[in-house]
């Protein structure tokens, strides 16, 4: 499911304010925005970028080191998996691969579900104040 913001005056003004505020850090430029969560531990960032409808597709991402470990994970647990089943051990893979990656999916989509959460809802606080 794809979250929009769309593009105004009074939806860019907030996402000002959401940085001035100190809840975030990040820019706002004519076709895209970046924007951390001012909190420890901040490992994610939202990304909205303008579509042909002149509205913001929000999408959630990690920062480069916690991404890069990820990809590396899971290239080493595939190349693994594939020795493991040429030699015949099928429990191996279900058990060190398939469970931890179906688990690291689960909280990627709890953690991104959560932070457009919180980033809607003090977007509307913010609108609600104007």
């Amino acid at each position: 499911m794809n979250h929009l913001i769309y593009k105004s005056d009074k939806n860019v003004s907030a996402l000002n304010k959401l940085i001035a505020n100190g809840l975030y850090c990040g820019y706002i430029g004519p076709k895209k925005f970046e924007l951390e969560p001012n909190k420890i531990p901040n490992n994610c960032r939202l990304i909205g970028i303008l579509n042909d409808d002149g509205s913001y597709e929000l999408r959630f991402d990690f920062l480069a080191p916690i991404s890069i470990a990820a990809k590396i994970a899971i290239i080493i647990g595939l190349v693994v998996s594939i020795f493991q089943l040429i030699e015949g051990n099928w429990m191996f893979p279900i058990w060190f691969v398939f469970f931890p990656l179906v688990l690291i999916l689960f909280g990627y989509k709890l953690k991104q579900k959560r932070e457009i959460k919180r980033f809607t809802d003090r977007m509307i606080a913010i609108r609600k104040k104007e």
